[in-house]
């Protein structure tokens, strides 16, 4: 469920936050329990995001889509 704040929330946490909006934003928070809850929701969750390694393709994948752009089974571009 989106919520009225939800946007707001997530622009704070990245620092894309207009002064204005944060300040009015920051004011909300400090008077609305389920308002922070939320931001530490979604603190918690970009935390695990970050936490995860990154995804690399195998070295055997990449070999076969090397091998694959070497012949005619090669997808044509455009």
């Amino acid at each position: 469920m989106q919520h009225q704040y939800s946007d707001q929330l997530i622009a704070y946490l990245f620092k894309e936050i207009d002064p204005n909006t944060k300040e009015n934003l920051e004011r909300e928070l400090s008077a609305n329990e389920h308002l922070r809850a939320e931001l530490a929701d979604l603190q918690s969750s970009l935390n695990m995001i970050k936490e995860c390694a990154p995804l690399s393709p195998s070295t055997q994948t990449v070999q076969n889509i090397l091998e694959a752009t070497k012949t005619e089974e090669a997808i044509p571009a455009g």
